[in-house]
């Protein structure tokens, strides 16, 4: 799909992408209300790989009628994390996102987005020195070889640009009792910060 697809719909997609979000973090601060635990980032992000994903690919399937395309999620909180040859390795990203467009002679396009999920209580957030290893992969994307991967581990990636892009993004999520992710009050802010076109 081009932008000349998405513009005339996006009003809706934000509205029902926003309605996949605040459903997500309910189902993760409910299940955590009833285990008496206080839901943490990589609950919150095995929600959106869970429950959002095939949200937002019913979104997209109806919002969407005459096309065909995929969406997946993958979790991939701590693993795998890559050689960029620093003194710290980072890992790749928490949540990976896969959208696959099928045309009407049958061409794939891929796209995907990365996200490295960041806990602040901001809209911006300051990278401290720990983990200034992330900021250098998802900003200068050095050649990097996997670890903790499994059949990938040993294999190496260049990705172009070296820059920073779109496909590659903090997520940041605030977890502030009142009007945070927990809370009641800022369940929308957070969903209108954080959704994605595609």
């Amino acid at each position: 799909m081009n932008a000349k697809d998405i513009n005339p719909v996006e009003p809706l997609l934000k509205g029902l992408i926003h309605k996949a979000i605040i459903k997500s973090i309910d189902f993760v601060v409910g299940k955590c209300n009833k285990l008496g635990n206080n839901p943490e980032e990589p609950d919150f992000v095995a929600s959106l790989t869970l429950k959002f994903t095939s949200d937002l690919y019913n979104i997209l399937k109806t919002v969407f009628k005459k096309n065909k395309f995929s969406v997946t999620g993958v979790f991939c909180h701590q693993k795998p994390i890559v050689n960029i040859s620093l003194t710290k390795d980072p890992e790749l990203g928490d949540i990976l996102f896969v959208y696959i467009f099928r045309d009407k002679r049958g061409n794939k396009k891929f796209n995907s987005l990365l996200f490295q999920a960041k806990k602040s209580r901001n809209a911006t957030t300051t990278i401290t020195s720990s983990d200034e290893h992330q900021l250098k992969l998802y900003s200068e994307w050095p050649i990097f070889t996997y670890k903790r991967a499994g059949k990938l581990n040993g294999t190496s990636r260049d990705i172009i640009p070296k820059t920073i892009n779109d496909g590659a993004q903090y997520l940041l999520i605030d977890d502030h009792p009142i009007y945070g992710l927990s809370g009641l009050v800022a369940l929308s802010q957070w969903a209108v910060r954080h959704h994605q076109k595609f």
